[in-house]
């Protein structure tokens, strides 16, 4: 487990970034409704504006009652640049337009500002802001209006208890973070990092009836609690909490039954664990306990829906989120998403501007960056209409453990690559991207690349930090390329082939390399430009300069694929026997052969698919038909190969995918021809969405096999290429060819399937499109 992010037993609210307690993810939910709220609020008519110097207001609903009246509704509004300044005093209305009591619980402009206020009829309130010389009404004091649920505030450096004592007076002078906590029961800071900090929670606690009570503290470091004004524990000093783990520092009192002030002031050196944690023990207690959530009283819970600026000016304020962390080096990489909020009236052509780090900066509604360790960071956002513009800029931090990140997840190579896409455009032009990262940089993108995604961020590399690519080791920097290429190869052919005599170019001192490049090229002139007279000639110009068994075969084995797709099998045999030939294996024979169903009582299996192929034209049909010592361990071999294919394809490994069948060809070549082989490439072309070249395999397969256990099955998939193609009269004609021959078959009956939804016109597909490697 990352050691700089503890997980800790309790929950906690913090300002419109992860509420899990108090406000339940209004970091997201915020930004999601206020998107929403753009498209029904912009086109309709502005209604009054009954606090006529409120620049701003904010809609709120309530999505939870206060466990008492007097407890209120709190409300947390972020700043960062969008409130008034100095000083923006709230006044809250109902839905009906009545004045609802309120005060001001804190406000910071790294925090932003949290209200309490009376629980409004039906639910809903409008907050309005004017910027005052002063608040008109200041919660958190014992004679406040409101006795809301407990208030944490947090200063970070010089930990002593003489410096938590201070936050209260201080907190209104900057430098203290706020937010709201379920309870005194942490073992972390809640707020920041875990070393070197003050804080200072206050709020009520319910006591059931008047009974004698102890109350004591359990920390690390020191600690002191007071209650209705009056230290009732306390524990000074630097130590670890083992020494007064059984409840040591503490008195006992008579409390009367109802509602007490609690405040608990608490600070932590070093960075073992910490931990501040208030127990009681109650009538019929035998050792203390922490006081639970249910003890404290709770503030309803309200969320912002939208907001609304008088004069439609350009604000600049975001929500900020850390989502996870990724651990792949020395360092984890905390990665935070930025989301500009927009007014609901807000012109739709604003444009907004990041600086997630000095000098960086790259535009868009919202980023994914990421940052490595948990130190706070300075984000900064502009946002620009015509000639004016806002601007804001908040301190950011690692403060509740996110999940772990893995790049074995989907999902979450996505949002690192699109964190590594903001990062790329950061650098303005035409500086190189990449040309500061670090090794930990280098192994996030080596961690998050994938086959066919990510296009947008290797283009953002290769175009403008190729010269640092080459920079890297070769087995890191041909993984790039190769990735890279194939995305290149489906979205822009033309940048395909020029990248192809980059590559080659690059690595012309490298045998091995060459190869890959020029196989490279046959294929992609065979199947992507579809030009076998043009493949020929290369594959027979590469010949001279082949040398080692392998090359020769890698070689031949695309000779006999250009003839496999040229309708060409007996040549194509040839070419795959001497590929085999050449490896040292023992060949399977390739001979014109008829084979009957009823040879096998019309249950064959793989091992005799295998052992004896199948036909009835004996013109144009081939079967491999291995020596009797190897074709067994050839079935074996095939399945294994098969099965492996398979399951790889069913979790999208498509890098591993494609190493099987590299390895499949060469150890049987002959199996292109028949068997699962076919099945398999077809399967994986129609995985990654080329179902032309998948169409083309399966076609080809049919034609040449015309009776085979793999038949059925090679059918069914080319029927469903045929649809996703909206070749629709193909496939139909296929697949009532496929129905009438193999009745009862699984296929066959998943195809009769799609042709009855093809009837309701409710089924189809596409080709791959651009945006599918975004």
């Amino acid at each position: 487990m990352n050691p700089l992010f503890r997980t800790r037993a309790t929950t906690f609210s913090e300002p419109w970034k992860n509420h899990h307690f108090l406000f339940p993810s209004l970091g997201k939910a915020l930004a999601i409704v206020l998107l929403g709220a753009l498209a029904v609020s912009a086109g309709e008519a502005k209604s009054g504006w009954p606090v006529a110097d409120a620049p701003i207001r904010f809609e709120v609903h309530m999505t939870a009652a206060p466990s008492i009246p007097e407890a209120g509704v709190v409300a947390i509004i972020p700043d960062g640049g969008l409130l008034p300044h100095p000083t923006p005093d709230p006044v809250v209305l109902d839905a009906n337009g009545a004045t609802l009591k309120s005060e001001v619980l804190w406000f910071s402009l790294h925090d932003g500002i949290a209200v309490a206020f009376e629980e409004p009829s039906g639910g809903r309130a409008m907050i309005y802001f004017r910027n005052a010389a002063s608040f008109t009404h200041l919660g958190n004091r014992p004679n406040s209006i409101f006795k809301p649920s407990l208030l944490l505030l947090v200063k970070m450096g010089h930990a002593s208890m003489s410096t938590a004592q201070q936050i209260p007076a201080e907190a209104w002078q900057g430098g203290v973070r706020m937010g709201l906590a379920p309870y005194i029961g942490q073992c972390e800071n809640l707020l920041g990092p875990k070393a070197d900090y003050s804080s200072y929670y206050a709020g009520w606690i319910k006591t059931p009836k008047k009974a004698k009570t102890f109350l004591c503290t359990i920390s690390s470091d020191g600690s002191e609690c007071l209650l209705d004004g009056k230290v009732v524990a306390s524990w000074p000093g630097v130590h670890a909490r083992k020494e007064g783990a059984g409840g040591k520092y503490g008195s006992w009192m008579e409390l009367s039954a109802g509602l007490h002030r609690v405040e608990y002031f608490h600070f932590k050196k070093g960075s073992d664990t910490a931990e501040a944690n208030l127990c009681w023990r109650l009538p019929g207690d035998k050792v203390p306990h922490t006081l639970e959530v249910k003890d404290y009283v709770q503030s309803g819970q309200a969320q912002v829906y939208k907001f609304e600026t008088r004069e439609n000016a350009p604000t600049a304020a975001f929500l900020w989120s850390c989502e996870s962390y990724l651990w792949l080096r020395a360092w984890p990489w905390n990665l935070f998403t930025f989301r500009a909020l927009p007014a609901a009236n807000a012109p739709t052509n604003m444009v907004y501007t990041w600086e997630p780090e000095p000098g960086l900066r790259v535009t868009g509604r919202e980023i994914n960056w990421i940052f490595n360790g948990s130190a706070e960071r300075t984000v900064g956002l502009t946002a620009l209409l015509d000639k004016a513009s806002a601007h804001s800029a908040r301190g950011v931090y690692f403060a509740q453990t996110p999940s772990r990140a893995t790049i074995n997840s989907p999902n979450d190579r996505m949002e690192y690559r699109k964190a590594l896409v903001a990062r790329c455009q950061a650098v303005p032009i035409p500086q190189r991207p990449c040309a500061n990262w670090d090794e930990e940089l280098w192994s996030i993108l080596d961690g998050v690349v994938e086959p066919l995604a990510g296009l947008t961020l290797m283009q953002e590399i290769f175009e403008r930090s190729w010269s640092d690519v080459l920079r890297r080791s070769a087995v890191e920097r041909y993984r790039l390329e190769d990735i890279y290429f194939d995305l290149m190869r489906y979205s822009n052919p033309k940048a395909a082939a020029e990248w192809l005599t980059k590559f080659e170019s690059a690595d012309s001192a490298n045998r091995e390399r060459q190869l890959q490049w020029q196989l490279t090229r046959l294929d992609f002139v065979l199947n992507d430009l579809n030009q076998p007279d043009t493949a020929r000639k290369l594959a027979q110009t590469m010949q001279i300069h082949l040398s080692t068994s392998n090359e020769i075969a890698r070689v031949l084995i695309r000779q006999g694929d250009v003839e496999r797709f040229a309708g060409e099998a007996e040549a194509a045999a040839k070419f795959y026997s001497a590929a085999q030939d050449t490896l040292g294996k023992k060949p399977a024979t390739v001979a014109r052969k008829t084979v009957s169903v009823a040879a096998t009582g019309g249950k064959a299996g793989k091992e005799s698919e295998r052992e004896r192929g199948r036909g009835k034209r004996e013109a144009k049909m081939f079967s491999i038909a291995p020596s009797v010592d190897d074709w067994r361990k050839q079935a074996v071999r095939e399945a294994a190969y098969y099965e492996q294919l398979h399951s790889q394809l069913v979790v999208r490994d498509i890098e591993e995918a494609h190493k099987t069948l590299e390895a499949w060809e060469l150890e049987f070549p002959l199996s292109k021809l028949a068997g699962d082989y076919p099945i398999g490439e077809g399967e994986f072309y129609t995985t990654i969405g080329d179902f032309p070249r998948a169409l083309r395999v399966l076609s080809v397969y049919r034609k040449n096999v015309e009776i085979s256990n793999y038949l059925p099955q090679a059918m069914a998939l080319e029927s469903r290429c045929l649809l996703a193609l909206k070749r629709t009269d193909e496939f139909t004609t296929l697949a009532h060819e496929l129905v009438a021959r193999f009745p009862g078959h699984p296929a066959t009956k998943d195809i009769q399937v799609e042709l009855d939804l093809l009837a309701r016109h409710n089924k189809g597909g596409r080709l791959l499109r651009l945006e599918d490697f975004k």
